[in-house]
């Protein structure tokens, strides 16, 4: 990973950050599927639908594809709001070198309780 800016924040030369992405990358699924990545709102303007808008059009472009999505998260709260839209714990890992808890979630398209209730 090329992350001059961060690397020269730290105190290893990136090191540990570098490992932990790998690591993170290493539990993406080897088949195609579509990843929802840095899904975040602004606390100004959390619970007017942008999230679920954010979320719901990302799993419409893995359904018109056919294939299933995946996302991890660092925050045990989003594991409930990502299970509303159908996803599903695969892992739950620690990071290494002390790093936190990770969920590591997929969604397949045609699953029960993939759609949300409104």
């Amino acid at each position: 990973m090329d992350q001059p800016r961060i690397h020269a924040l730290t105190d290893d030369g990136g090191d540990r950050y570098d490992a932990f992405w790998s690591w993170v990358g290493a539990h993406n699924p080897s088949e195609d599927q579509w990843q929802l990545d840095s899904i975040a709102v602004d606390p100004s303007v959390q619970r007017r639908g942008y999230g679920r808008a954010l979320i719901l059009a990302g799993l419409a472009r893995a359904r018109a594809d056919g294939v299933g999505a995946f996302l991890s998260t660092g925050t045990e709260h989003n594991v409930t709001i990502y299970g509303k839209y159908g996803f599903r714990v695969v892992e739950r890992a620690h990071a290494p070198h002390g790093g936190p808890p990770i969920w590591f979630m997929r969604w397949e398209p045609g699953r029960p309780g993939e759609t949300p209730p409104r």
